[in-house]
């Protein structure tokens, strides 16, 4: 006879990391939300933020003109690299509705 012994701890794991300049924001916060930008996610889980993520990209393809326009003029960040970013992100946000976003702003 023999007694088995787990330790089991709850940890907080990075499912999905980026950095997204501020030259972006100005389509940032046209694609989720013109007051709040990405403040907009903070705190919220993916399972709630996943409409916001599919909007935003639906928003930016429906609208590649004038996102484009936004496109910083030092070319550090473009419009395609943030349309990537909401893709991975919705992609995360599919495969693990419970994660939640947490940024520093």
């Amino acid at each position: 006879m023999s007694i088995s012994i787990s330790i089991v701890a709850k940890r907080k794991v990075a499912i999905f990391d980026t950095n997204i300049t501020y030259n972006l924001a100005p389509i940032y916060y046209k694609a989720i939300d013109e007051e709040l930008g990405f403040k907009k996610l903070k705190g919220m889980t993916c399972k709630k933020a996943l409409p916001i993520i599919n909007n935003a990209i639906k928003n930016m393809l429906d609208n590649k003109e004038e996102y484009l326009k936004l496109n910083p003029e030092n070319g550090w960040g473009s419009y395609d690299g943030l349309l990537e970013e909401f893709k991975k992100m919705r992609e995360c946000c599919e495969d693990n509705p419970d994660g939640i976003f947490e940024m520093d702003l």
